[in-house]
């Protein structure tokens, strides 16, 4: 009972974080984030995996994003990632992110004319392989998904970004990430 009450906070806090955002502000001068723009990125960073006896690792990811601006400041898009290395969990036992699919919207405020935060709210599925003595083991768990983060836009063909996303907060396991990237942006029409 509690994780639902937990989880429908969240994402009550997403929600209203990204009706904040795209109501903020009528219209943007930064194009970037502005309805007809598509963009595709790269990210990579650091993901914190807990397991349900609270022990943790941090294995890397890198992940491929993709998305298209709705509306003025309010894009959908989907990100593709993946673990390139192991970190111990507990002696003996490694963890590392197998995949993980996330679907999201993200709504952003702009700060000036080079600058925007955003927050964003989806469904994410994600998979960890676990490596012990008795061999690997692979689970996934699935579910709501909610981040925030910074970005700098000095072109209009370019942005970079720092976030926080949690991923899957499961009875299995618990993956958020912090991120850094870039993005190419373009005019779909």
């Amino acid at each position: 009972m509690a994780r639902k009450t937990k989880n429908s906070m969240r994402a009550a806090v997403a929600v209203a974080s990204m009706g904040a955002a795209g109501l903020a502000s009528a219209a943007s001068d930064i194009a970037t984030i502005q309805q007809g723009q598509g963009y595709v990125g790269l990210y990579g960073g650091i993901f914190t995996v807990k397991d349900s006896a609270d022990r943790r690792a941090e294995p890397n990811h890198v992940a491929f994003r993709a998305g298209t601006f709705l509306i003025d400041q309010v894009a959908a898009e989907v990100e593709v990632g993946t673990g390139f290395n192991r970190d111990d969990i507990s002696p003996g036992t490694e963890v590392e992110m197998d995949h993980y699919v996330n679907a999201s919207l993200v709504g952003h405020l702009p700060l000036g004319e080079k600058s925007s935060v955003y927050a964003k709210a989806g469904f994410a599925d994600a998979s960890i392989n676990v490596h012990d003595s008795a061999g690997e083991n692979s689970t996934s768990e699935n579910g709501f998904s909610y981040g925030f983060g910074l970005a700098a836009h000095p072109t209009e063909k370019m942005s970079l970004a720092i976030e926080y996303s949690e991923l899957v907060d499961g009875d299995s396991f618990k993956a958020d990430m912090v991120s850094i990237g870039i993005q190419s942006h373009f005019s779909l029409f």
